[in-house]
């Protein structure tokens, strides 16, 4: 669970030039990841995540609820899913001890970058510029390959970028 109060004293922005300058109050940031608030206490994320892993089969579901989920995840409908994914072992021992080719399916969390959604690995909720634009979560299949504990190399084949469901998809079937 995570929860912050939100404090700003920058009620007013500008809008317009010139004569057409006026002070309006403010509701959204540029370049903000998640909803502007102020002056209020909020939940950021609460959730819940089952896991397991056995020999030959793995699989995570994590649910999730506050304003990270409802800001961040599109469409709304998924917005309780943080990740929903199975896998199997292909293979062990594939060029060596210890080494392993995994297939997975589902909603993961993003493999991009450096700066996470989740407050535990992103302590001042922080994001960069150049990271700004990078999806949260991402639906599709994945191939894993272990190598040792030194290197996992992994190749992806997604819905999309931020994408959960397939809009095409989806007519194809209501046709």
């Amino acid at each position: 669970i995570d929860a912050y109060y939100a404090f700003d004293t920058d009620m007013l922005m500008s809008t317009g030039t010139g004569a057409q300058a006026q002070n309006v109050p403010k509701g959204d940031r540029a370049l903000n990841a998640v909803n502007f608030r102020r002056n209020e206490f909020n939940l950021n994320t609460a959730q819940v995540t089952a896991s397991t892993q056995l020999d030959w089969f793995r699989g995570r579901t994590t649910f999730q609820f506050g304003t990270i989920a409802n800001s961040s995840w599109l469409p709304g409908k998924y917005s309780p899913i943080q990740e929903a994914n199975l896998g199997i072992r292909a293979a062990k021992d594939l060029g060596g001890d210890g080494n392993e080719l995994w297939f997975d399916g589902g909603i993961f969390l993003t493999h991009i970058g450096n700066e996470a959604l989740l407050p535990r690995y992103n302590w001042l909720s922080n994001l960069a510029l150049v990271t700004m634009f990078e999806p949260f979560y991402q639906s599709g299949v994945r191939a894993s390959y272990n190598w040792g504990s030194t290197l996992n190399l992994q190749l992806h084949v997604l819905n999309g970028y931020g994408s959960i469901d397939n809009a095409r998809f989806a007519k194809a079937i209501e046709q």
